[in-house]
């Protein structure tokens, strides 16, 4: 999908970096737990913090290109670029990570996991055609349905769910979404 100086395309191993940072700024943005976690590890350890924060910077890039770029994956990652007029080249602005479940009722889902556009770029537009091309996607691979969460406090994103005729679940159905993480899926295994 292209419109002058926007346009989106199928990630590819060179984006990891630009989308790595973008997670990154997406957890701070979220007020993230785990990324407040770990900066607070971090600021303690006593190990060299340059070298331990290049370190997880490796695994997760390479974790980032096995789990989304290769094939057969179970995720998909599309990339959002724009082109400044001043330069030449286009520079990666967004990304969406979404994936396939499916529904007893409904069928095929496509779970939009994250859309992010950077600070600069957002409340122009692009937000919503990135979401609508991961809609587009779903509907190629027969899916009837799109799902994905938002904090209650990002209204900028809330009032755009709104105006794209989107239903919320938990204010229409009273559906609330639950999650496991690792240490609590262990124990549940473990003691139960």
């Amino acid at each position: 999908m292209e419109d002058g100086n926007f346009r989106i395309r199928d990630a590819r191993p060179e984006d990891c970096a630009a989308i790595m940072k973008m997670i990154v700024e997406l957890a701070v943005f979220e007020n993230s737990e785990d990324y407040s976690h770990l900066h607070t590890c971090l600021l303690k350890c006593s190990f060299p913090v340059r070298c331990l924060l290049n370190l997880l910077k490796l695994l997760f890039f390479l974790g980032l290109q096995k789990d989304i770029l290769e094939p057969g994956s179970i995720v998909s990652c599309i990339v959002a670029e724009y082109k400044r007029p001043e330069v030449e080249t286009f520079e990666v602005i967004g990304y969406s990570v979404f994936f396939y479940t499916y529904s007893t009722w409904k069928g095929k889902v496509v779970y939009m996991e994250d859309l992010y556009i950077m600070k600069e770029f957002r409340g122009i537009g692009y937000g919503r055609i990135f979401m609508r091309r991961v809609a587009e996607i779903g509907l190629e691979k027969g899916c009837q349905r799109m799902q994905w969460a938002v904090l209650g406090w990002n209204k900028p994103a809330i009032n755009m769910y709104k105006t794209i005729n989107s239903i919320d679940l938990t204010a229409t159905e009273d559906w609330h979404m639950y999650t496991m993480f690792k240490p609590q899926l262990l124990t549940f295994v473990t003691n139960s």
